[in-house]
């Protein structure tokens, strides 16, 4: 018993240790006050915390978006508008195949299910694009963000939504997916392991990026910021393990 107890304290000790190794590199933006913002950020948390569930530090100046959790299981409108969001991040493959999307208690058992693993979908008003007029932005997240052999599988984005709250504005939704491989079956483009947020620094909008794909930029955190219809890259840095 004893033994067991003490195998159990190590893989604590370990993982604990993991998710407060390492250290950052600037890519991108070296000399910017709103990176070196986001890097003292990043350092002031868990790397587990950075990639799952990332704020942002009022002392250092960074305002954390406020966002409301909708209510997917108990309203079928905020479960409609789910449905338009996954089906535009993950639409169905091959196009026109029958999926749980194209069935009411299909999908409603499909959103029950994925609950249990974390599925969610969050409200809030926010001058994504910064022209002075805030935005509906919904904040979709799907599956349970853990480390899997240093891993994290969960995926987070934020899309745009039209002024009536009931569908997504795909042009200003592009503006903020800063993904690889759109195209027109998947305008989301490659959707593995991204973790998207919002902040606001100085009046301004920013969000950023935590790149946990193995097929793409893994371990690297961006940050965005759209201004004049066009999005820009901020910062970038690398977590590098000690």
């Amino acid at each position: 018993m004893k033994k067991l107890i003490c195998f159990f304290f190590l893989i604590a000790v370990l993982i604990v240790g993991t998710a407060s190794a390492g250290e950052y590199q600037i890519v991108e933006g070296k000399g910017v006050a709103v990176c070196k913002l986001c890097l003292e950020n990043l350092r002031r948390q868990s790397v587990e915390d950075a990639i799952c569930n990332r704020h942002y530090t009022a002392e250092l100046g960074l305002q954390t978006v406020e966002w409301k959790k909708l209510d997917i299981l108990g309203d079928r409108a905020h479960r409609q508008l789910l449905k338009r969001v996954m089906m535009f991040v993950t639409p169905p493959f091959p196009k026109g195949a029958f999926s749980f999307y194209d069935d009411e208690q299909l999908f409603e058992r499909q959103v029950r299910m994925e609950s249990e693993d974390e599925l969610t979908l969050a409200l809030a008003q926010v001058d994504i694009d910064n022209d002075g007029n805030p935005e509906p932005v919904v904040k979709h997240r799907r599956h349970r963000c853990i480390s899997q052999h240093g891993f994290h599988g969960s995926k987070q984005f934020l899309l745009v939504l039209t002024k009536d709250q009931q569908d997504i504005d795909p042009a200003k939704t592009d503006q903020v997916m800063q993904n690889r491989g759109k195209g027109a079956l998947r305008p989301a483009g490659s959707v593995v392991k991204q973790m998207f947020e919002a902040f606001v620094y100085k009046g301004q909008t920013y969000f950023d990026n935590w790149d946990n794909d193995l097929l793409g930029d893994r371990g690297t955190f961006s940050v965005y910021r759209t201004v004049g219809g066009g999005t820009s890259l901020v910062c970038k840095f690398r977590h590098v393990d000690r």
